[in-house]
């Protein structure tokens, strides 16, 4: 979320003080939203972010942001590439799936450096580590029993 809000911030020139921020890996939504609005909202980004490939592997989950009135919503995505794209949903009751995208944009940022994959046991050992080291209970990297 945080490369978001930089791109948000940075890029986008976008003002969430009157919009409330959800996680597009969670279901999560605003109390007073309908559960079919919401449902409907994310058929809509399917539609036009997720099946026309504006978003690929590596990318960032988007981020969700709904304006407290209900009628609209804006999903930031930040690209590995760099690239940051901004969709601006209103709420249509006439359109199919009772939101519409209304505007696009896109903006270029600095590319992401994603660290290379790494096995389960690995990321274990290095999680076990930091946390340790953090309270103080290990020194060095030979205190620790192999996963």
């Amino acid at each position: 979320m945080k490369l978001l809000m930089i791109a948000r911030q940075q890029y986008l020139r976008f003002d969430d003080s009157d919009y409330q921020l959800f996680r597009a890996d969670s279901l999560d939504r605003p109390e007073e939203m309908s559960t079919d609005d919401y449902t409907f909202l994310r058929l809509t980004m399917g539609e036009t972010i997720f099946q026309t490939n504006e978003i690929e592997k590596g990318d960032f989950a988007p981020a969700i942001y709904i304006k407290n009135s209900l009628d609209e919503a804006v999903v930031l995505l930040k690209k590995q590439n760099g690239e940051n794209k901004k969709f601006t949903y209103q709420k249509d009751d006439t359109a199919k799936l009772r939101w519409k995208l209304v505007e696009q944009e896109a903006a270029d940022g600095e590319a992401v450096k994603v660290s290379a994959p790494q096995s389960f046991d690995a990321f274990v050992q290095e999680k076990l580590q930091i946390n340790c080291q953090k309270v103080g209970y290990a020194s060095s990297e030979t205190d620790f029993l192999s996963v």
